[in-house]
């Protein structure tokens, strides 16, 4: 990688105008205390929301919202799809779950993981294994000069059964 290099762009900025575009045809969604953005596999797009603790699917060509998951527990935060099962797995940062959510019903979600301190963000690999971010969960930093939120990625095998507290880190 290289590092502090200079880049030339053929780019006049003498001669160039200011220009902005907004296209009064794309839908806006506006609401307190948003947080997360997952593409759903029916094109809409998943936002959980901090305040109301619900999830609602945007659909961005009609131009509407519909509630996916109830107002269940505390802070909603990142979520993510598994292309294994379409599920919305969703870390729910008050509550320390982790919860999937069907995105073609409205009802609450379906709480998979307790126990945990602070999940932050889920992820999948291409194997399909859970990893959760967890903040806060009081575990030794590796590098001592870092300061603030301790954190730990844990590790949940694909076709594990879910249990209290994490499998690996």
């Amino acid at each position: 990688v290289e590092r502090n290099t200079i880049k030339t762009l053929d780019v006049d900025l003498g001669s160039a105008a200011l220009r902005s575009y907004v296209d009064a045809a794309v839908p806006t969604y506006t609401s307190k205390n948003i947080h997360g953005l997952s593409w759903l596999t029916d094109g809409r797009l998943a936002v959980s929301n901090r305040t109301t603790f619900n999830i609602v699917a945007l659909d961005l060509t009609a131009g509407t919202y519909k509630e996916i998951a109830k107002a269940y527990a505390k802070h909603p935060w990142m979520h993510k799809v598994n292309p294994d099962d379409n599920l919305l797995y969703v870390a729910y940062k008050g509550s320390g779950e982790v919860a999937t959510v069907d995105p073609s019903k409205d009802e609450a979600p379906t709480v998979i993981l307790t126990g945990l301190k602070q999940p932050m963000d889920i992820g999948f690999d291409a194997t399909g294994n859970l990893y959760v971010l967890c903040r806060g969960d009081g575990l030794p930093k590796l590098d001592k000069t870092l300061s603030g939120n301790n954190g730990t990625i844990y590790k949940y095998p694909k076709g594990s059964t879910f249990t209290n507290g994490p499998i690996s880190q």
